[in-house]
This record gives C-alpha cells, structure tokens and sequence, in this order.
C-alpha cells in the first residue's frame, strides 16, 4: 500500500502502535521542553521516510540550533539542505516557495486537483528544528526582523497550500507562544505531538488545553492530537542505529 509509505510510527499508547500518516494529514506540529525528546522523534521521523521511501521522499531541513541535529543527515540524496541560521533559511524557503507556485501553474495547467492526482510521487518534507528563532515579534533590527518576517510568511504559505502540492511541514519549537506558532500553521496542522512543557500557557498554546505540563517526567511522553487525543511514548532510535542504516545510501 503505497499510502503506508508515508505513516510515521509516533509511539504506543495502551491500545498499541500509534501511527501518523502523513498523506492523510501532510503538517505536523510538535512541541515540547528539551530533552523530553522532540529532537529524537524529528530524527525518527527523517529515518523512517527515508528507508521507506528512498526514491521519492526529499527534505529540507532547517535547523536553528547550528545544524548540530541534522549533521549525520547532510550528505543523504535526500536532503536539499541544511540551513543553519536565519538568513540561509529564508533563502532555502524562497527557493521552495517558487518551487512551490511552479509545481501550483503546472497543475492548474494540467487540470490537476492536488498531488494525488498528478503522476508525482515525490513527497517534499520541509522540517522546522526550534522554529522559535524565526519569531520575529520581538526583534528591532530592520534587517533581522525582514529576514524573520520573509521565513514565517513562506511557511504560513507551505502550511496553507503546500499539502495539496506535496509539502508537508513539520515544525518543533521548545519554546511554543502565540508569536514563536505562527496562526497560518497552527490551524493548518491537524496533528500535534506535544511533549512536555513547563506551564499550561505553553500547552494551551499547541493543544488548545491543559495537559502538556502534567505529563510525567519520563523522556518521550507525548500527548498525540489528531481528531482525539491520545498519550504516547514514542520511540527510541540511536544516532548508531540512524549511521547502520543510512550511511549505506549516502
């Protein structure tokens, strides 16, 4: 089933194996303190789309901490890139945002409703690491405020037409407000994988309730929201396992 290709296994909850399916719900919010384990789910997440779909799945990755999380995913054919600050990341957005409209005049050449329908298999991952550095609310630096405004804009877009196209966003941040989760994303992600957090601001901010801040805590307890809530405990995966497996592909 070739719709199965594009689940994410996000943990086991007492019924059993929970799984995502991203063709179903292509944008994924995911939330939580450091190292309660949004970091490992993000490298399960890349791990597990690559090995199952090694011919059609492309990332962008864009990673705010330095690009220290992404590192070992760098060489994969898979990944465009790693931008590593707020000026690559824009550039890197703007490059799939014409990306994006190209592949949105060829459908409508084409009377193509949505990816689905097109003979286009490839699906297109652009995953967010501490999106929060993005924020451009508080920032007075013209420039600096410019470049932010510019990578919040392309990816209110990506969120708002991109899954029809192919796009799927994934965007994490520690550190969830109103200005660091931006509304364009927040309503256009019908999934959420919330860890814990430190109050019930910061969780009513990605859940719309209480709860993230009275999970236990235990690394990679996670609230999972779709159109039910569900509590997980999502998987381990190594940076030894993630090496065995990829670096044959690289």
């Amino acid at each position: 089933d070739k719709c199965k290709r594009w689940e994410i296994p996000v943990g086991y909850s007492r019924e059993g194996l929970v799984k995502h399916n991203t063709d179903h719900i292509p944008h994924l919010v995911v939330a939580g303190t450091t190292r309660y384990g949004k970091t490992v789910f993000l490298k399960n997440v890349i791990t597990t789309l690559t090995l199952n779909n090694p011919k059609n799945v492309r990332f962008t990755l864009i990673d705010l901490k330095g690009g220290l999380a992404f590192q070992r995913f760098k060489d994969l054919p898979q990944v465009n890139g790693v931008a590593k600050n707020v000026s690559e990341a824009k550039e890197t957005l703007e490059r799939l945002q014409s990306e994006m409209n190209e592949r949105m005049e060829s459908f409508l050449a084409q009377g193509y409703e949505d990816v689905n329908e097109s003979n286009i298999r490839e699906r297109h991952f652009i995953i967010v690491d501490e999106a929060a550095q993005l924020a451009s609310a508080s920032i007075k630096d013209k420039t600096e405020k410019a470049d932010r405004m510019a990578c919040e804009n392309v990816i209110s877009e990506i969120a708002r037409i991109g899954g029809g196209l192919g796009y799927r966003i994934i965007f994490a941040t520690q550190y969830p407000t109103a200005d660091t989760l931006p509304r364009q994303v927040k309503q256009n992600c019908d999934a959420r994988i919330c860890f814990r957090l430190q109050t019930s601001t910061a969780s009513n901010v990605v859940l719309d309730e209480n709860g993230a801040e009275e999970l236990p805590h235990v690394k990679g307890r996670a609230i999972y929201l779709t159109d039910k809530k569900q509590i997980i405990q999502t998987p381990f995966i190594t940076n030894d396992y993630i090496d065995e497996r990829l670096t044959p592909l690289i």
